[in-house]
């Protein structure tokens, strides 16, 4: 209506259930694998793709990736990401 696009944004450093949705614990506030996270983000941008929590995979959209800055290792997971996706 607007004739805006639309931007999907995947978010690495957190889970998705089975249903799609995400995963947020509140007051967690824990570290996350960058590990996982960088495995997680270069499947979703070349399979648009993820496993959920239950073990399924489902399609992401993946035209950018959001890793929130109140992770603690957030500055390694982008890190690790940013030369991932170099390669």
């Amino acid at each position: 209506e607007r004739k805006l696009d639309f931007v999907s944004e995947f978010y690495a450093d957190l889970d998705y259930d089975k249903e799609g949705k995400l995963v947020i614990a509140k007051g967690k506030n824990s570290k996350y694998s960058s590990k996982l996270a960088v495995k997680r983000c270069l499947r979703a941008v070349s399979e648009k793709k993820v496993k959920t929590t239950s073990g399924t995979d489902i399609d992401v959209g993946c035209d950018i990736i959001c890793v929130h800055s109140d992770t603690p290792n957030a500055v390694e997971i982008i890190t690790k990401l940013k030369d991932a996706l170099k390669k």
